[in-house]
C-alpha cells in the first residue's frame, strides 16, 4: 500500500530486492538495491544525490497546500 500511494504521490521509491520490487517495476523514480547494510546504505546515498539534484532544478521547494483545501472545500460544499 505505501508502494502504491508512494507511486500516486510521483516520490522516490527506494527498495531491497525483494519480492516487492515487482512493485516498482516501470517506475522511474524507483531504486533497487542490494538487501543488505551495504546495499542499504548505498541505496540511501543514491538517493540522496538525486534528491539534491532533483531540488536544485526546483527553486520553489516550499509546499504550499491551498489548491488542495480549496479543492476539498468545494467537494464538501456540494
Amino acid at each position: 500500500m505505501t508502494i502504491l500511494e508512494a507511486k500516486i504521490l510521483n516520490k522516490m521509491i527506494l527498495i531491497t530486492n525483494t519480492a516487492a520490487r515487482e512493485a516498482v517495476e516501470g517506475y522511474k523514480k524507483s531504486y533497487i538495491t542490494e538487501n543488505s547494510e551495504n546495499g542499504i546504505y548505498e541505496g540511501i546515498k543514491h538517493t540522496i544525490e538525486l534528491l539534491k539534484t532533483e531540488n536544485s532544478k526546483d527553486n520553489n521547494n516550499e509546499y504550499n497546500n491551498n489548491f488542495i483545501i480549496n479543492q476539498i472545500e468545494k467537494l464538501v460544499k456540494k
